[in-house]
């Protein structure tokens, strides 16, 4: 992995932050989350949304008129948790991404965010035209199946964390997607960059 510093542009969701990256949420058995809803002044409110206990995954319910411009949530602590974003997470911010263009919103300040074991992450749209060429394919569920082979990469190289995290960080380009790690303090994000080696 690579690293390069950026100022945060994502919403002020600090607290909900701080109060996700503890061993409380971490240690549970369902994935805990908010969604980040625009009004028509352009505030944020912030939904609660909890998964079902026992199980991975977390269902959000985008808004079809285009106001949710994002959300955060937990991967909880367990060995086969993803430490990184999940493609079915990509999935919904590609749903995010539809409703803001149909309905000619601002696309820019769509971002999702992960606490997991291994920090703090953000995934941002860099690149709006391989988005929708390839973002919007993950709305296929033929094509998803496929595509989900080549982001989870093969299993038995999937060691450690970072083993996951590079894999990952090999294929969002394809999608325009750019992945940031905040600061321990978080007051910044580091964008992160794939490096082989």
């Amino acid at each position: 992995m690579k690293e390069s510093q950026k100022k945060s542009t994502t919403p002020n969701i600090k607290s909900k932050i701080i109060n996700f990256k503890t061993p409380a949420v971490l240690n549970l058995n369902y994935e805990k989350g908010f969604d980040f809803v625009e009004n028509n002044s352009g505030n944020l409110s912030y939904n609660p949304i909890d998964g079902n206990p026992g199980q991975t995954g977390i269902t959000f319910t985008i808004d079809s008129n285009g106001n949710t411009i994002g959300f955060i949530h937990s991967h909880f602590d367990k060995p086969n948790m993803s430490p990184i974003f999940t493609l079915e997470d990509l999935k919904t911010l590609n749903a995010i991404d539809i409703y803001r263009s149909t309905n000619g919103k601002p696309r820019t300040n769509i971002t999702i965010m992960l606490v997991s074991r291994a920090g703090v992450f953000a995934l941002v749209i860099e690149d709006f035209t391989l988005m929708k060429n390839y973002g919007d394919n993950l709305q296929d569920p033929e094509i998803f199946k496929k595509q989900k082979d080549e982001y989870d990469g093969d299993p038995a190289t999937m060691v450690t964390d970072d083993d996951v995290i590079k894999q990952v960080l090999h294929i969002l380009p394809k999608y325009g997607l750019g992945l940031y790690k905040a600061n321990d303090n978080l007051d910044g994000w580091n964008k992160l960059s794939y490096n082989p080696n």
